[in-house]
């Protein structure tokens, strides 16, 4: 789980997303993750940024 591979996820859609969000260990962060999952690609990659 890297920054990379966060906004590799973030530019390819939700069904990569919501796989991304899958492999998170942390409750808070992925559930933070999935939250974000259907919202625009700025959104997701905003998630990388805070989060990673």
């Amino acid at each position: 789980m890297n920054k990379n591979r966060c906004l590799d996820s973030a530019a390819a859609g939700s069904a990569v997303w919501t796989a991304f969000c899958r492999d998170i260990k942390d409750d808070s962060l992925r559930k933070r993750c999935f939250a974000v999952g259907l919202e625009s690609e700025q959104r997701r990659t905003g998630f990388c940024n805070n989060f990673f």
